[in-house]
């Protein structure tokens, strides 16, 4: 048998596939942390923020989509192993994962050197 289905079939696999996996959690809380931001955080700061804060918006806002948008790679990338799971797929998955960490990572770095005051000067309700 190849790696591919070894791994496909172990019991660890089968128990991710019933109960998820901390990467789907982990997808899952940045999903709902972006969701936050958008529905409550943004707004306020948009309205009561500086122009210079209404800016910083803008530019997390643009980096939420190109984050949602490697989350949505990063799905596909991998139901595309359990279908027909190959080295190349592997690959393919470990670029997008590689790159939705280091998009993730300036993301946040930018967000908490650039907002945090901006949260408390502009009293957002979070």
């Amino acid at each position: 048998a190849d790696l591919a289905h070894i791994v496909l079939h172990t019991e660890m696999a089968q128990n991710f596939a019933a109960a998820g996996t901390l990467c789907g959690q982990q997808c899952w809380a940045l999903t709902m942390h972006h969701n936050i931001e958008e529905q409550s955080i943004f707004p306020q700061l948009q309205a009561r923020g500086s122009d210079a804060v209404r800016t910083i918006v803008d530019r997390l806002r643009e980096e939420h989509e190109v984050v949602h948008a490697l989350l949505e790679r990063l799905g596909k990338a991998a139901e595309s192993l359990t279908e027909a799971p190959s080295a190349k797929d592997f690959a393919e998955t470990r670029a997008i994962f590689d790159q939705l960490v280091t998009v993730v990572q300036s993301h946040f770095h930018f967000e908490e050197t650039t907002l945090a005051e901006a949260l408390g000067v502009y009293q957002v309700d979070i």
